[in-house]
């Protein structure tokens, strides 16, 4: 097809610039090659149009770090974690906030800037955490702070994240966010292991018990090893953590390392804790430590997929 003194125009051409020009006829615009930011160019056989892309300016409202303070022991027996009141959280450009009467702090930012957030209070070991706020949102830090210890050897506190269900392909559709702790204690006559089934039983199992167990996220979950026993041949303790849904979940769940698995480790007469973090990887017990009858640690810090065995007692070991 030809016009008089036009360039030849294929049907294809042409059948796109009338779509072109009656898009624009509907909307209101008028017929031009520039229309408010829109063009078209004619290219070789082509005919293309091109639209302004329109970004919604992005609003600053804040960051915030919000969570709660709590004690790692049981002082009053009511199975829940005892708040800590007037606890001063502060990040290391002095953004401060103090706990209230359920341990709960709030702290606003003005920037995404990575934090080290410490919670303190007198008469407690103070607790540092690393965290990456977000523009726009809360991220919660918890704290679980421990009196020095005077009448206890040794106590081991977990954390994890406060998600209380993870969905899952299981015939309830969801599993609980579940992790145990374990101490097992090789002994000269018979094994033992403390874990969430002697849940604050001290008196069946004097020098070691369990003070919180929890099954819906965030713990704690605190063992006290109130009394070294010995032997001939030496008592060995072991402490493991098991992600107790996540075979079940078919490991469609976070694993031990995503679900931020923390282990504080405390010492008689000493003033500050030594804390680890879960390792990566897609296996469910985490073995962390060994410690002999005169309170030596060694730690193994190793992810395996091996049974709990609360049974016969046999500590985990290391792949």
């Amino acid at each position: 097809m030809k016009g008089l003194g036009s360039p030849s125009i294929s049907i294809r051409r042409l059948g796109m610039l009338i779509l072109s020009l009656f898009l624009l006829l509907l909307s209101g615009i008028q017929r031009s090659a520039t229309v408010q930011g829109a063009a078209f160019r004619q290219g070789e056989g082509e005919t293309f149009l091109y639209l302004p892309l329109i970004m919604k300016e992005f609003q600053w409202q804040g960051a915030w770090i919000a969570g709660k303070v709590v004690d790692a022991r049981d002082s009053n027996q009511d199975f829940e974690p005892d708040p800590i009141a007037g606890a001063q959280v502060c990040t290391q450009y002095q953004e401060c906030a103090t706990t209230d009467a359920k341990g709960e702090y709030q702290i606003s930012l003005s920037d995404t800037a990575w934090r080290e957030v410490t919670a303190s209070k007198d008469g407690f070991i103070s607790l540092t955490q690393s965290v990456y706020p977000l523009a726009n949102q809360t991220i919660i830090v918890n704290f679980v702070l421990s009196q020095p210890l005077t009448d206890v050897v040794s106590r081991i506190v977990l954390t994890w994240s406060t998600t209380k269900t993870f969905p899952a392909p299981v015939p309830e559709g969801f599993v609980e966010n579940d992790l145990d702790a374990y101490l097992f204690m090789e002994h000269q006559t018979t094994n033992q292991v403390i874990y969430w089934d002697f849940y604050v039983n001290c008196t069946d199992c004097p020098s070691a018990c369990i003070l919180y167990d929890y099954r819906d996220g965030a713990g704690p979950e605190t063992i006290d090893i109130r009394a070294l026993e010995t032997g001939n041949p030496p008592t060995v303790y072991h402490y493991a953590v098991h992600h107790a849904n996540y075979l079940y979940s078919g490991k469609t769940i976070p694993s031990l390392a995503q679900l931020q698995a923390r282990v504080c480790l405390y010492f008689k007469d000493a003033n500050q804790a030594n804390c680890y973090s879960a390792p990566a990887g897609d296996l469910q017990l985490w073995y962390l430590f060994s410690m002999d009858q005169e309170g030596n640690v060694t730690i193994m810090n190793c992810l395996s997929d091996e049974p709990v065995d609360t049974e016969g007692g046999q500590p985990p070991s290391c792949p």
